[in-house]
């Protein structure tokens, strides 16, 4: 039941080998290896891998994040976003579906209200 994950940089925060960290049940760091060498600690704008321990790569999707028990992050299924639309063929108004891409999470979402700023 241990895996090695590839990640991206560290956004926010640091990360330690005594961490523990939850993902519906306790998840905890074997190792931490930063630019694939092993060290016990990073901190943010890091690339690193980690090694857990108490979860399975399948459990894994793209997305998700890693947070600290102590220092959860928050979840929403809304949001406003500000965008710049360099070129498109068709008209985009409240209705159309689009595909998101943040970091490693692809989801289809709806453009619900539009505001024109000038």
């Amino acid at each position: 039941m241990n895996i090695e994950i590839i990640l991206r940089p560290i956004i926010q925060c640091m990360c330690q080998k005594t961490f523990n960290f939850l993902f519906k049940h306790n998840v905890e760091v074997l190792g931490i290896l930063s630019d694939d060498v092993e060290t016990d600690s990073v901190a943010p704008g890091e690339n690193l891998k980690i090694r857990l321990k108490g979860i399975e790569e399948e459990e894994i999707l793209p997305g998700f994040i890693l947070c600290d028990l102590n220092n959860l992050c928050h979840s929403g299924r809304t949001f406003d976003a500000q965008i710049v639309i360099i070129e498109h063929k068709s008209i985009i108004c409240p209705g159309y579906n689009a595909v998101l891409h943040i970091h490693t999470c692809i989801e289809e979402v709806e453009i619900t209200v539009s505001l024109v700023l000038g």
